[in-house]
């Protein structure tokens, strides 16, 4: 009997990996057979469910709950996902799909494929939540980050469309960056240092090893990150004159970026007391981090 069941989920595995191929040749989930249209879409609806219902379950401010979706509309959100909105990257993230079966027969194979698939569907239900219902909360890019006397905002610090076309003021870009950025990494005190890795490897400023390694408490990790944050848009900004901000936020983003890597660097070299920090983070952020230490 137990050989048998196992054998039926064998084929059962076997048949659904076939439809995900079908999928793959035919492009479109109505091009497909009657069973790899069934198949899918009960996939899709399950996947969509679970996260919305997770949704439903957590609240929103306003009391409202986002209503759980059909699973032919949650397929419908998946394909246009991946075939309208993305265009090449839809492709490649497909490509991707198929790519992790290489080497895995039957249940390895199908666990592969809708294993990625769930991540996309993640993404997907998460965008049409921010796309049709309002968030819990939100911070405004308009906020300014400091009461001082230059108007810096979020927005100010993120990147935009104005980065330079032409590859000598790219490079003029870099090099900026990169003078800056060791500057104000031999300014930074330990704590904004310790504030700036834990950020990075997203641990909580309130988590006790980092309350350690910076020898003080959350609020002046925090105090001592927004301040190495907003000292280096300010001089920027007071450095390059206010008549070129696309370009100012633009090397602010660089510097900033640049300053993180050799906090990482600092941390995984050079400061034993913080090393630790990064086995803590552990999952795709820590080996994110350590990644651009090897860089």
């Amino acid at each position: 009997m137990k050989a048998s069941a196992t054998g039926e989920a064998a084929n059962q595995a076997v048949a659904a990996v076939a439809c995900w191929i079908e999928w793959k040749q035919r492009c479109a989930l109505d091009l497909c057979s009657a069973a790899a249209r069934t198949a899918l879409r009960s996939f899709a609806g399950a996947r969509c469910q679970n996260f919305a219902r997770k949704c439903r379950e957590t609240g929103r401010a306003d009391g409202a709950a986002p209503p759980l979706l059909a699973a032919a509309d949650a397929w419908h959100l998946l394909e246009t996902h991946l075939v309208v909105k993305t265009d090449a990257a839809g492709k490649r993230y497909k490509d991707w799909l198929f790519a992790r079966v290489a080497g895995r027969a039957g249940q390895a194979a199908l666990d592969a494929i809708q294993g990625g698939a769930t991540l996309i569907m993640r993404d997907v239900v998460r965008e049409h939540l921010r796309r049709e219902y309002s968030p819990r909360e939100f911070t405004s890019l308009n906020a300014p980050l400091s009461d001082g006397d230059v108007p810096l905002t979020l927005e100010d610090i993120l990147p935009g469309g104005a980065d330079p076309a032409d590859e000598a003021g790219q490079r003029e870009i870099e090099r900026l960056a990169g003078e800056h950025a060791s500057g104000f990494f031999r300014e930074m005190s330990r704590r904004e240092r310790v504030a700036l890795l834990a950020r990075e490897l997203g641990l909580s400023l309130a988590h006790p090893a980092v309350a350690r390694a910076a020898g003080c408490g959350k609020s002046m990790l925090c105090a001592a990150f927004r301040e190495s944050v907003t000292r280096v848009a300010a001089r920027l900004l007071a450095d390059y004159g206010r008549e070129d901000l696309p370009g100012v936020r633009v090397l602010t983003v660089r510097v900033l970026d640049r300053l993180t890597k050799a906090v990482l660097d600092w941390a995984a070299i050079s400061e034993n007391a913080c090393a630790h920090l990064f086995s803590l983070a552990g999952g795709s952020l820590g080996v994110r981090a350590c990644a651009r230490v090897e860089s």
